[in-house]
């Protein structure tokens, strides 16, 4: 199980300084948190969007997580995180390998999805596991790829302010699809070969977001 994260930095900071800042000084912040298991964090590469970094925080379970970000080390970790991000939405997601992982790392790009307010949650992880087995697997060929899903609908308390633990309402995403690019790949180029399949799930009212990272491994 891993949190995921989608940060945009304050209005005042560039893109560089903000995910430089990220790297140096709040990751290792978050690389001791209580039971985490790994952590990677991604910074954008691509147009400027509505994410400037994309963070992943792997633990045992949802109430371990929660249970990291409840602690003192939690508490300041995220405190320091919204000093200067404009935006932190996060979502606590399972995952499934469409490849074989081969802990490649580098430049991705991720495909996150939510579904339509009519469609149940476990309607749409069926669904999403079916769509991208059908329309996207066969395009992904030698590169590395993952599906992830939130099947639990449980949100996490990343509030310092706050002794609320998780609750069942709805995270940022219900679904990400993550592909890395293959050797003298460009971000771009992977991104270019999905459009019509986001162009058809937007046609059903599925938010899509795409962001093109380079991932770094933390922990």
């Amino acid at each position: 199980m891993k949190l995921v994260t989608f940060l945009k930095r304050r209005a005042d900071m560039t893109r560089d300084a903000f995910v430089e800042r990220w790297l140096t000084k709040h990751a290792p912040m978050a690389a001791i948190f209580p039971g985490l298991r790994k952590y990677t964090l991604s910074g954008a590469c691509g147009p400027d969007g509505h994410s400037d970094a994309f963070a992943e925080l792997w633990f045992d379970d949802r109430e371990a997580c929660q249970a990291a970000y409840s602690s003192d080390v939690g508490r300041s970790g995220s405190g320091d995180a919204n000093s200067y991000t404009s935006r932190r939405a996060q979502a606590l997601l399972d995952e499934e390998w469409l490849t074989q992982d081969l802990e490649q790392g580098g430049e991705k790009v991720v495909l996150a999805v939510k579904r339509a307010k009519p469609i149940a949650r476990p309607d749409f992880v069926a669904w999403w596991q079916s769509e991208v087995g059908k329309h996207v697997l066969p395009l992904i060929g030698m590169r590395q790829a993952r599906l992830c899903f939130d099947r639990e609908g449980l949100v996490l308390n990343s509030n310092p302010e706050s002794n609320d633990g998780l609750k069942q309402a709805e995270g940022e995403v219900d679904g990400l699809l993550e592909i890395w690019t293959s050797f003298g790949e460009s971000p771009e180029s992977v991104a270019t070969q999905l459009e019509p399949f986001i162009s058809s799930i937007q046609r059903l009212g599925i938010r899509a977001e795409l962001l093109m990272l380079r991932e770094n491994r933390i922990v």
